[in-house]
């Protein structure tokens, strides 16, 4: 799917994700933008290079699967990806107030590997459902997982 494509459907109110001092900040990507909401770019999509809309039949996902350093597509490998959502989590660590952040599923599943320190290859055992919510809260211990695949209404 497109970086630049329109969202499907109407996204759900998220008022009640964000309580009194929440915020919310979403990808670059179209189809994550919010009204007045700030865009952070570290939310962009996975960037998948020559492979980003190209059927799976032809691309090797072998490899890809096999290697989290992978990259010949052109675009970020699996570790790059999990170092930028590392980054922006590390960024994000003594943020006050509620954020709920408008994204994609790789995104997501990249901060749940980082918050569960799970090996890189963990991304392939994770699915995050269109429209779910992943629920992440952060304390002084740091980072931990709360919910995946959640409804939005809480």
């Amino acid at each position: 799917m497109p970086a630049d494509e329109d969202a499907t459907g109407a996204l759900d109110d998220l008022s009640t994700w964000l309580g009194r001092s929440g915020e919310v900040v979403t990808s670059p990507a179209r189809r994550c933008r919010r009204p007045s909401a700030e865009v952070e770019p570290l939310l962009r999509p996975w960037d998948l290079g020559a492979w980003t809309g190209r059927p799976l039949a032809e691309l090797d996902l072998a490899a890809w699967r096999g290697d989290p350093g992978y990259d010949a597509h052109g675009g970020e490998s699996l570790l790059v990806l999990l170092a930028r959502v590392r980054h922006l989590l590390d960024q994000w660590h003594d943020r006050q107030g509620r954020l709920v952040a408008v994204t994609h599923a790789a995104v997501i599943k990249a901060a749940v590997v980082n918050v569960l320190r799970a090996p890189p290859s963990a991304i392939w055992d994770l699915d995050v459902h269109p429209g779910s919510a992943t629920e992440l809260h952060v304390g002084p211990r740091g980072w931990r997982a709360v919910r995946v695949n959640a409804t939005v209404v809480p």
